[in-house]
């Protein structure tokens, strides 16, 4: 009877590395593969599935730890590494520090869609302090109510910039081009203590319709795929925009995590603040089911230049919507 129940936890514990390992390799080599077309539903799916799937397996043969093979018992640290990050946990860079004359600036960035409150957000002003203030999904009416915190202000299409600084806008990039409504970023030359920045606000295309479309059909509509198409178009207008500028500071919804193809493509030469100085578990966006958080992504994010570092950087409580504010304190190095 034991040995029985012996061979049968054996053979679950072969099938549960094998899923695992295979899964693993799947997830390591996304940028590689995810470049095909014919792949996207198989790529949106590993990056927006809830992702403590991979993480559940490899826990399972932890407890599994005397049925597992030599080779297993020693490849298993690296199935735990791969699932950790795929998890999105971050460490701090303890050692990539800079010194140096520098200017400091606080920001805060965040999508006021989806039930967002303007009365809590006037909370993260009053206690924070925020130098700048980069919004999505915003009315401009709703801006007035902050005018007394800021001098400078810029909205257009649901993006809006409030500013402590004088700035310029140098570009505005409409969905227009891509027979869309509204706009994906808005580019700026912000004067600090008299040293320019180059500051971007961005609201990238949802993936929604791409994930709705797997969801109840497994398979993609042609409107589906344009809005895939749009988001990498986006992003690549963003990145080629500002690559070869100095003190870039991009901030907003990127509607995609830092492992997204899209945004290892364009946007992997910038530092993202929460990978250096971030620790833990660090979502910014929170999708419910009947009230219960059921799964959560890290698709909003503060990235820069590398004359650049985050001394400070968190992501704060809900405003009552979906998304959660991130803040970062940054040094400007001249």
């Amino acid at each position: 009877m034991l040995k029985s129940i012996g061979n049968r936890l054996k053979k679950f514990t072969v099938f549960v590395y094998c899923v695992s390992f295979l899964a693993s390799a799947v997830v390591f080599s996304l940028p590689l593969w995810a470049q095909n077309d014919a792949m996207l539903i198989l790529e949106q799916l590993i990056i927006f599935a809830p992702r403590w799937w991979l993480f559940s397996f490899i826990i399972i043969l932890s407890m599994l730890w005397r049925f597992l093979s030599l080779f297993q018992r020693y490849t298993l640290p690296l199935l735990f590494y791969i699932s950790l990050m795929y998890l999105d946990f971050q460490l701090p860079d303890i050692v990539g520090f800079q010194e140096g004359e520098s200017t400091s600036i606080k920001l805060v960035t965040v999508n006021m869609g989806e039930g967002s409150k303007l009365s809590k957000l006037k909370q993260v002003v009053k206690y924070y302090h925020p130098d700048l203030l980069l919004l999505q999904e915003i009315r401009i009416n709703a801006v007035k109510d902050l005018q007394s915190n800021y001098t400078y202000i810029d909205c257009e299409a649901g993006l809006c910039l409030l500013s402590k600084y004088p700035f310029e806008r140098v570009a505005s990039l409409s969905r227009a081009m891509l027979n869309g409504y509204g706009h994906f970023a808005m580019s700026y030359q912000l004067t600090v203590n008299g040293n320019q920045i180059n500051l971007s606000n961005v609201h990238f295309e949802t993936p929604r319709e791409i994930l709705l479309d797997i969801i109840k059909s497994r398979s993609l509509s042609f409107k589906a795929k344009n809005k895939a198409e749009n988001r990498q178009i986006e992003a690549s207008l963003v990145g080629d925009t500002i690559r070869a500028k100095k003190n870039v500071v991009i901030a907003g919804d990127f509607n995609m995590p830092d492992d997204d193809p899209i945004y290892k493509n364009n946007f992997s030469w910038l530092t993202n603040a929460l990978n250096e100085s971030g620790f833990g578990f660090n979502h910014t966006k929170y999708i419910d089911w009947q009230g219960m958080p059921l799964f959560s992504f890290r698709i909003d994010h503060i990235i820069y230049s590398k004359n650049i570092t985050a001394r400070n950087v968190e992501v704060l409580d809900s405003l009552g919507g979906d998304h959660r504010p991130v803040m970062a304190t940054l040094e400007v190095f001249h």
